[in-house]
C-alpha cells in the first residue's frame, strides 16, 4: 500500500548551536524538566580533533518528541563539556494518538529540525535538512549544520546518531577566501528539507527547499597560506558518480574553480578528505573562449585537458565547467553571446557548428 504523508510544522521557536565532533552522544532525561547529557565513546570512523571527541556547546538545544511530550531542551553547561544538564525552555502542542510513537526520540540540531509528520499507517516522520548555507569553523564543520537522531526505550537514556556526512577541503594559496560552493557534477540534490520514518532515519526522501549546491560562508573571511586549511561541509550520504566542482570566491572580487571527475562518495558520519589543491592562479591563467550562437540549444565544445573553469550563457546564468553536452537557454531571445573560461585546456572541438555565427579566440 503506498504511503502518503501529512507534515505539521514545528510549533517551537528555537535557536541552536552547536560544534559537536563528529561522534555519537548520549543524554539522560530525567524529572521532565531537566535532561543530563554526557558523550558517548563508541568506535569512531571520523576524527576532527586529536582526541576524537565530540563536545557540547553553550546554548545548544534539542527537541524531544514522545506520545506525551513536544519539547525543547537547552544545555546548561559550557562549550567544551562532554556532559551536563539540559533544561526544558520551550513546549508544544502534544501529538495526536493517532501517531504511533513506540519510544521516546531526541533532534539535534534545532536548527536543522523543521517538524514532524505522519504516514497514512500512522508511524511519525522527522523533518530536518541539509542547510543550503553554512558557516565556517576552524576545523570543524559549522554551527547549526550538523543533523542527529536519537531514541529511547524508556523515556531516560538516549543515543544520537549523526544522520549526515562530511567533506573536507585543502586549500593553500595567498588570497582570502570569503566563500566557497560544492556543486555534483550530475547536479544532485545535496542540500534542502527532507523527512525519514522513526522507525529508519536513513531511510531521506526529500521533501521542499532543495538545491544542488551548498555554499559555505566564510564570513570576514579565512586568509590561505602555504600550509592547508581546511574547509568542512555537512552534505546527505551521496555518491557523486562524475565528480564535484568547488568555487572557491575570494575577497578581492577574484574567484578560483576546481574540478573532479573522481567518483566521490559521502557515507553517513564520515568524513571524505578531497587532495589539497592550490588556489594561487589569477585571471590570465585563464583560457577564454567565446562564441556567438543563434537557437534555443547549444552543443558545448569538448575541452582537452581542461579541468575547471565556468561558463556564462549570456542569458543571465553561470555554470560551473562541468563538461556540459547541451544546454537550453532560459530566455526568447533569438541569439546569445556564451563565454567559456577554463583552465588548463591545451586544445578544444566543436562537433557540430550549427547556430555558431562567430568564434573569438583572442583570449584562448
Amino acid at each position: 500500500m503506498k504511503k502518503s504523508i501529512v507534515l505539521l510544522l514545528l510549533a517551537i521557536v528555537s535557536v541552536a548551536c552547536t560544534r559537536d565532533k563528529v561522534q555519537d552522544v548520549a543524554v539522560r532525561i530525567d524529572g521532565g524538566k531537566t535532561i543530563y547529557a554526557s558523550i558517548d565513546i563508541p568506535e569512531c570512523r571520523v576524527q576532527l580533533n586529536e582526541k576524537c571527541q565530540t563536545v557540547w556547546t553553550e546554548g545548544d538545544e534539542i527537541v524531544v518528541l514522545s506520545q506525551e511530550e513536544y519539547s525543547k531542551y537547552r544545555f546548561d553547561g559550557k562549550t567544551g563539556d562532554r556532559s551536563g544538564s539540559f533544561t526544558k525552555v520551550a513546549s508544544g502542542d502534544t501529538p495526536p494518538e493517532s501517531y504511533l510513537f513506540d519510544k521516546s526520540y531526541a533532534i539535534y540540531s534545532t536548527e536543522s529540525w523543521r517538524g514532524y509528520g505522519c504516514f497514512s499507517d500512522g508511524t511519525p516522520a522527522m523533518f530536518t535538512s541539509v542547510l543550503a548555507t553554512q558557516t565556517y569553523m576552524n576545523n570543524s564543520y559549522g554551527l547549526n549544520a550538523n543533523a542527529m537522531f536519537g531514541s529511547s526505550e524508556d523515556g531516560i537514556n538516549y543515543t544520537f546518531k549523526n544522520v549526515l556526512g562530511y567533506l573536507r577541503l585543502s586549500i593553500v594559496g595567498s588570497k582570502v577566501v570569503s566563500k566557497i560552493t560544492v556543486i555534483g557534477n550530475e547536479q544532485e540534490i545535496i542540500a534542502g528539507v527532507f523527512y525519514f520514518p522513526i522507525t529508519d532515519y536513513l531511510q531521506r526522501t526529500w521533501y521542499r527547499d532543495t538545491s544542488n549546491a551548498v555554499v559555505l560562508d566564510c564570513g570576514d573571511g579565512v586568509a590561505l597560506s602555504s600550509t592547508p586549511t581546511s574547509f568542512y561541509f555537512v552534505l546527505p550520504p551521496t555518491t557523486f558518480a562524475q565528480g564535484i566542482s568547488v568555487c572557491v570566491d575570494f575577497a578581492d572580487g577574484t574567484s578560483y574553480v576546481h574540478a573532479t571527475k573522481k567518483t566521490i562518495t559521502i557515507e553517513r558520519n564520515t568524513i571524505q578528505p578531497m587532495a589539497t589543491f592550490n588556489a594561487n592562479v589569477d585571471e590570465s591563467d585563464y583560457s577564454t573562449l567565446v562564441i556567438n550562437h543563434t537557437g534555443r540549444y547549444i552543443d558545448t565544445p569538448l575541452f582537452e585537458g581542461a579541468v575547471s573553469g565556468d561558463v556564462d550563457w549570456g542569458d543571465g546564468k553561470t555554470s560551473f565547467f562541468t563538461e556540459f553536452i547541451s544546454y537550453d537557454f532560459t530566455d526568447n531571445k533569438e541569439s546569445h553571446t556564451v563565454s567559456f573560461k577554463v583552465l588548463g585546456a591545451t586544445s578544444f572541438e566543436i562537433e557540430s557548428c550549427e547556430g555558431i555565427s562567430a568564434i573569438d579566440l583572442s583570449n584562448f
